[in-house]
């Protein structure tokens, strides 16, 4: 999958691509980023499920085992959205 962006942009899609990096270590629904350009990103595909959906079919139980996602959340995420708050 290609994902294009404004060159503008490219700090913070650099900062979202690294971000999906960590994440997709802990999800199977989280595309590997594989190259990042000046205007570009590469994901690998994943078949059948939108991302959406499946991210929100993640249990509470998987979001409380990966508790150091609040650490690799980039700053610019709302913090409202963090485990803690989730509780």
């Amino acid at each position: 999958m290609v994902q294009v962006f404004n060159g503008q942009e490219v700090q913070r899609r650099k900062v979202e691509f690294e971000t999906l990096k960590q994440l997709s270590c802990l999800s199977q629904y989280v595309p590997q980023p594989l190259e990042f350009g000046d205007t570009f990103m590469v994901f690998s595909y994943l078949p059948d499920k939108d991302a959406e959906e499946a991210l929100n079919q993640l249990s509470m139980d998987v979001l409380q085992d990966h508790k150091h996602f609040t650490e690799i959340v980039p700053s610019w995420y709302p913090k409202n959205y963090t485990i803690d708050a989730i509780n």
